[in-house]
């Protein structure tokens, strides 16, 4: 074992004690810091909570679709898949760990999440301070508020009114065997064991305690333990032990305990830290879905912490439609069609007008989502436009168009006023994007304009808004509020079923012209 005078003698073995354990061939963690400017630091965190949001996003969305068949797949556990699906937890994980590579061009990229069972607090939250201390001589931020302030919003939320009328127990559980579970474990309670000491008046009545694992008791109505003085009931508990080991857990009668566990968990009758769901999070099958879903931007927006802003989108817009432009024309052609008359635009002209059809259309339908039913409502028009008035230049888009109306039909039934479901960005975007494929595959990208003329209406006028302002420092519609829904809801006084209802009105209009002039 390499051994030698190094900033990790200043480690104290009581809070890291396998620093010099036999498995490790070098002393641990590391002799070797990696040094970070405070803005890569900062780089780092703001990158590990996008991440951290989109992955418990995608698996909230697996999961809450109540479906076996993925999560058997994804996690491939299926004994543990039943209490997957019934966890009704507010986090999908309340822990977790993220671990970085960079590779040689400077980028950084996780490799592994564990939002099970996190270990190296000690090591990522301690041993860090003593060697920011030893190398750069300055003080550790004082993470610790950070790491147990999953325990503190129950404090303040679920558990607030307990705490006074019958006191709360927070048991934190990892098997003795492990010197590294039992350590992280501990780390873990003293520091909630501080905070609750430093505001003692708040949280007198709050118990926290050391448990081996191995000590808790299962029962019906809840888990228990004996800390010597007496059983008592364990409100939360910290259980660093794994899933796929819990699962398999069984007394020395052969009653599965650790499903009893999970049950009990997710019938709240013990506050599970992590949640069962956590280990979803965890799964490379669902990091590389999530590196799949990296080419849906409305998908990425709708999950991150921090909204993507209107630069951002605006640029992956730009690209999404410079692509599909040239694949359009490499399969296709430039001819064109206007009403009775047939064309060839120039290659880049024709480029240039489908970028400019696409962006727009993707970013009108985005700005025309804003009530209950109406987006999606004028997409089923503007849609079936398109099949009534092209059916055989469109072909197998015109079946694709009727699948796309069936799963709007579907999603309405839920989004009707009060609406229970929502499409974010990844929705409207995508409804946008297929209108403007649906006007070129028709030959008659003209037709844009009547067929959707509403979304046209409503969702350029901001656009041009903000645009003049920001880039030419011109103001225009300074009496009008964009889109163009938003005005007439709260200046004239409509309602939201009076803005569905009359713009709807609007489109079948306008689309009744189109469909005259093309029959």
């Amino acid at each position: 074992m390499l051994k030698k005078s190094s900033w990790i003698d200043l480690l104290d073995e009581k809070i890291i004690p396998y620093i010099d354990a036999p498995d490790y061939e070098t002393r641990y963690p590391v002799l070797s810091p990696l040094y970070l400017s405070k803005s890569e630091k900062e780089k780092i965190q703001y990158i590990a909570r996008e991440v951290c949001a989109v992955m418990a996003k995608l698996a909230e969305d697996v999961r809450s679709k109540g479906n076996v068949m993925p999560i058997d797949i994804i996690n491939m556990t299926p004994k543990l898949t039943p209490f997957i699906l019934d966890d009704d937890s507010k986090y999908v994980t309340n822990i977790a760990r993220l671990d970085f590579v960079k590779d040689k061009n400077g980028i950084y990229k996780v490799v592994e999440i564990n939002a099970d069972t996190p270990c190296a607090m000690p090591e990522a939250f301690y041993g860090n301070a003593v060697a920011q201390k030893y190398f750069a001589g300055s003080e550790d931020d004082g993470f610790n508020a950070e790491l147990i302030e999953p325990f503190t919003e129950l404090l303040k939320t679920t558990l607030k009114g307990k705490i006074n009328f019958s006191g709360v127990n927070i048991t934190l559980a990892a098997n003795d065997a492990y010197a590294e579970d039992w350590a992280n474990m501990i780390y873990l309670k003293n520091a909630l064991e501080d905070y609750i000491k430093a505001h003692f008046d708040e949280y007198e009545f709050v118990n926290v305690r050391a448990a081996r694992l191995i000590d808790l008791v299962v029962k019906d109505d809840g888990v228990y333990h004996n800390d010597g003085s007496g059983e008592y009931k364990i409100d939360v508990l910290y259980r660093l032990h794994p899933l796929e080991l819990l699962m398999d857990d069984e007394s020395d009668d052969g009653y599965p305990v650790g499903l009893k566990l999970m049950d009990l968990a997710n019938m709240h009758k013990v506050i599970l830290v992590n949640p069962v769901k956590a280990i979803l999070m965890q799964n490379k099958a669902m990091m590389a879905i999530a590196h799949y879903l990296a080419g849906s931007t409305g998908y990425f927006d709708d999950a991150a912490e921090t909204a993507w802003n209107e630069y951002k989108k605006g640029l992956i817009d730009l690209v999404i439609a410079v692509v599909a432009g040239v694949t359009y024309l490499n399969f296709n052609g430039t001819e064109v069609n206007f009403l009775s008359w047939s064309f060839s635009l120039p290659y880049a002209v024709y480029l240039i007008l489908i970028i400019v059809l696409i962006w727009a259309s993707i970013n009108v339908v985005n700005c025309t989502d804003g009530v209950d039913g109406l987006s999606a409502s004028l997409a089923v028009v503007s849609i079936g436009t398109f099949l009534l008035a092209y059916w055989e230049e469109l072909g197998d888009y015109a079946t694709a168009g009727i699948v796309f109306i069936g799963a709007l039909l579907a999603y309405l039934w839920q989004n009707a006023k009060p609406s229970t479901l929502l499409m974010g960005d990844a929705g409207s975007r995508a409804m946008g994007f297929f209108l403007a494929v649906l006007a070129l595959k028709s030959s008659h990208p003209f037709a844009f304009l009547l067929a959707a003329l509403v979304f046209i209406v409503d969702g350029s006028l901001g656009i041009l808004k903000i645009s003049f302002k920001r880039f030419l420092h011109i103001s225009i519609l300074k009496n009008t509020l964009t889109p163009l829904h938003d005005h007439v809801r709260k200046r004239l006084g409509w309602s939201d079923e009076q803005v569905v209802a009359r713009w709807l009105i609007l489109q079948a209009v306008a689309s009744a012209w189109l469909l005259l002039l093309v029959h």
